[in-house]
């Protein structure tokens, strides 16, 4: 047996060895011929050094995170778009690299990536990964199938993505025993995707990330509850069901109503509070995220959550791979409640009256979808989030 697992270890180090790039900061692998193009560029900007590249393979690794972090320039973002039109931040390596890793215990990660190029999440990828020299590995917009054959092929040990992106992976391949650590983010975490991610790998530990492009990342949890820790109760607080954080932890370029002494940003971002925050500082401020404010539907004198709704139908309808739930017009209510479902492959037909009983007992009246639509499958961005079109 000892000698299988020291066959198998010198194969995952051949794997790493032909994804690194003698002497570089940084090593990608994939079909997008403007991919390492987009990495250079964008630490050009943030190092305000076009060069950059040129003079890292004479650095020693010490010296080439110090570079980074105390680099003078930034990085310009575009928001996602997913409820509406995107949005410009600039951020500078302070607030890049806020949520980054290092260390040697880092030094022999692989890196798949899952993100759009250029947004938020896709650099929170390629910063962790040049900031300790590890191979990248392209899986942006890869099929599941080809997604998990490129993981084993790789070696990848480190994957992010959406709660979508990991809920597609489910059964699409054999499971994954490389895989030492998956970081979730950009959309609530519901127990579909979490079963999801245990099965397709089970050697992972799972970071729950909060983080938006107008803020950098604020919160992290092994759960799909944060708390608030104690350097930044001052720094967010909930109005009304909505979060907000102070101007400070913002990127340039997003826009803050209020006085000089309190000037918080509305994230847009709706959460229901699991412990609220006591004076004393005994009880932290804890929280769950069930949404964006943007797409709430509104139903009579209901706000509902797709999100939500969502989750309870993956939760109570086992045949349903994935929903998108949306608001249609209505001349009585506002708003009714719609959704689209991918059904799984052995599944001919949706009784529509078994699916709203199937939803009675976790959802209110007004939530449980009027319009059920089958589809092929559910429209995404380019970061493998539920598109929430602005005109639902």
């Amino acid at each position: 047996m000892a000698a299988k697992e020291s066959q198998g270890e010198r194969r995952r180090t051949a794997s790493r060895q032909k994804l690194r790039t003698k002497n570089s900061a940084l090593c990608s692998v994939g079909k997008k011929i403007d991919l390492q193009h987009t990495i250079e560029t964008g630490l050009a900007a943030l190092l305000a050094d076009s060069n950059w590249n040129h003079r890292c393979g004479d650095e020693g690794i010490e010296q080439w995170q110090e570079r980074l972090r105390s680099a003078s320039g930034g990085i310009g973002i575009w928001t996602s778009g997913t409820t509406g039109s995107p949005q410009y931040v600039e951020h500078s390596a302070a607030s890049l690299l806020r949520g980054i890793q290092g260390g040697v215990k880092h030094c022999q990660d692989v890196w798949g990536l899952t993100y759009a190029p250029g947004s938020y999440a896709f650099w929170q990828v390629i910063l962790q990964a040049v900031y300790n020299r590890n191979p990248i590995v392209d899986l942006h917009q890869l099929g599941p199938a080809e997604t998990l054959a490129k993981i084993k092929h790789h070696a990848v040990t480190h994957l992010s993505g959406t709660p979508t992106f990991f809920r597609r992976l489910d059964g699409a391949g054999p499971v994954s025993m490389s895989v030492q650590a998956v970081t979730v983010g950009g959309e609530p975490l519901d127990t579909r995707a979490l079963a999801a991610i245990h099965r397709q790998f089970p050697s992972a530990k799972i970071r729950n990330v909060y983080a938006s492009t107008q803020a950098g990342v604020l919160l992290t949890s092994n759960s799909d509850v944060f708390s608030v820790p104690d350097d930044r109760r001052s720094d967010i607080k909930v109005v009304d069901g909505q979060l907000f954080v102070a101007d400070h932890l913002l990127g340039r370029g997003v826009p803050v109503e209020g006085s000089e002494s309190e000037r918080f940003y509305p994230t847009g971002d709706l959460v229901e509070i699991v412990a609220a925050d006591s004076e004393e500082g005994s009880s932290p401020l804890s929280f769950r995220f069930v949404g964006r404010r943007s797409a709430v539907i509104h139903v009579g004198g209901t706000k509902v959550s797709p999100e939500v709704v969502e989750a309870a139908i993956l939760d109570c309808l086992p045949q349903v791979q994935a929903a998108r739930v949306y608001g249609v017009p209505n001349s009585v209510t506002g708003q009714l409640v719609a959704c689209e479902v991918v059904l799984a492959s052995d599944v001919k037909d949706l009784d529509s009256a078994s699916f709203r009983r199937a939803l009675q007992q976790s959802l209110p009246p007004a939530a449980i979808p009027r319009i059920v639509r089958p589809v092929s499958e559910i429209e995404l961005t380019g970061s493998a989030k539920i598109r929430r079109r602005a005109e639902d």
